[in-house]
């Protein structure tokens, strides 16, 4: 498995985040939080701010040489949006782009929610998350299921968002 560091560094040396600086990009998902599996992508969460064909221009501009380059715009969850995917030094990426900011994206708020529940589970979360992943559950799923959250695991983990430390802390 490809360690995060190692991931980092291959997000540095081709200036993703500075490339996508304008959109507000973002790393998020498993590998960031390091809870990823071998095959795990690179995730990186933009705002278009307005402007999706901008953005897919950009997005085009800075990373349409790179191998297995692929550019999507389509609606996700009933919102416009454009995705990208593509490859950089063996490594898969994948870059979503929304009109609205950042903070506002959902794959944003469940990144923010469980790095807190990382902070606060510490390595025996973090575990658990991955051992349910190799079992075959998203990410969301994962942590829906080692912290026994009721219902669709994507809505509970969004309803975590605001919550205060203290109610993180009593679902561990």
């Amino acid at each position: 498995m490809t360690s995060q560091a190692a991931l980092y560094t291959i997000l540095s040396a081709h200036q993703v985040l500075e490339r996508l600086a304008p959109f507000d990009g973002k790393w998020v998902g498993s590998a960031a939080l390091d809870v990823h599996l071998p095959d795990s992508d690179i995730d990186i969460c933009c705002s278009a701010k307005g402007d999706l064909d901008g953005f897919a221009a950009a997005l085009k501009d800075a990373f349409g040489k790179q191998p297995n380059f692929k550019l999507e715009r389509k609606p996700y969850r009933g919102q416009p949006s454009c995705f990208a995917s593509f490859d950089l030094s063996g490594q898969s990426v994948e870059v979503w782009g929304r009109d609205h900011p950042i903070e506002e994206h959902e794959f944003y708020r469940f990144f923010i929610v469980e790095e807190r529940l990382l902070r606060f589970g510490g390595d025996d979360l973090r575990t658990a998350v991955r051992e349910l992943k190799e079992d075959g559950l998203s990410t969301e799923e994962a942590f829906a299921e080692a912290l026994e959250l009721d219902g669709d695991p994507e809505a509970a983990l969004l309803a975590l968002y605001d919550v205060d430390a203290m109610t993180l802390l009593q679902l561990l």
